[in-house]
């Protein structure tokens, strides 16, 4: 299963010293049911946008991850989507 419309996963990658890490790999993954990976590599600002359309499904917890040498750092949410009619 997947979205029914754009889901997009953005941040900001920092190192322990806070400071933003650029050209570094991110990636998230449905953990859930797992679907798939999608990838982004951070622009020179730490910056990095993630598409969970095609890789996640609605309820799903989720992993965002990055590694930079010997650091390792991930964060796990719950994908909820909503529709409403107005």
């Amino acid at each position: 299963m997947t979205l029914p419309v754009e889901w997009l996963v953005r941040g900001i990658l920092y190192n322990k010293d806070s400071e933003t890490l650029s050209n570094t790999k991110v990636w998230a993954k449905d953990i859930t049911n797992f679907q798939g990976n999608e990838t982004d590599i951070t622009d020179a600002n730490g910056k990095f946008v993630i598409n969970m359309r095609l890789i996640a499904d609605n309820g799903s917890t989720c992993r965002v991850s990055a590694t930079s040498g010997s650091q390792f750092a991930s964060y796990d949410f719950e994908l909820r989507y909503q529709f409403y009619i107005v």
